[in-house]
């Protein structure tokens, strides 16, 4: 997550979402140096507040941070079609071997084996990110993966920034997810996910 004071925003940084992009973008605003001096002397609050977690809930910056900038900073972030995310979340556990889940996904037999852990054990949609407890949107603005750069320019309209999102950490392309599905394994994301697919308006994909 990010929080910016110049600018009056927090970002919620969602799992696999672009996350890294648009942080990229939104790290790059700095302090005047007479701002910066106002700083010091406590005038004025770090530009960025940054929480050691970088993908807290809304509820939980809620929580950390004061009532007046949860409730006047424009709050964001970005979802993912939910059987596209999983398996990004799966293929990047996989590759990168400093993963916190590297040792536990590469001994998994196959993606079937992963989905249903991922249900099972370490269920949580990305609803849980943008939603209080009775899961309505605590958030002003859930932009979707899938019209990355169009839905973030709506967001530098918010902002007023004019900076371009340059897509980081980008694995694959529209539907090549689907290599990783079956009919029996797009019925387990549909049945376990249906918060995300009702809440953020997607639809079952179907295999070709």
């Amino acid at each position: 997550m990010l929080i910016s004071h110049t600018k009056k925003f927090i970002f919620i940084h969602n799992y696999k979402v672009a996350g890294t992009s648009v942080r990229d973008v939104l790290g790059r605003y700095r302090l005047s140096s007479w701002a910066r001096i106002q700083q010091k002397i406590g005038m004025l609050p770090k530009n960025h507040t940054k929480i050691s977690d970088n993908h807290l809930t809304a509820l939980e910056i809620r929580a950390r941070t004061p009532e007046k900038w949860f409730n006047t900073y424009f709050k964001f972030g970005f979802v993912r079609n939910p059987w596209d995310w999983q398996a990004s979340l799966y293929e990047y556990a996989l590759k990168n071997t400093k993963h916190k889940q590297h040792q536990i996904i590469s001994q998994m037999p196959d993606f079937k084996y992963y989905l249903e852990w991922r249900i099972t054990e370490d269920f949580k949609p990305q609803a849980a990110f943008f939603c209080d407890e009775q899961g309505q949107l605590i958030v002003d603005f859930v932009g979707k993966y899938e019209n990355l750069h169009q839905d973030f320019d709506w967001i530098k309209s918010k902002i007023h920034i004019k900076d371009n999102l340059e897509h980081l950490n980008k694995s694959r392309d529209n539907r090549e997810y689907l290599k990783y599905y079956t009919p029996e394994t797009i019925d387990l994301v549909w049945e376990a996910y249906q918060e995300d697919v009702k809440l953020f308006a997607y639809e079952k994909p179907i295999l070709l």
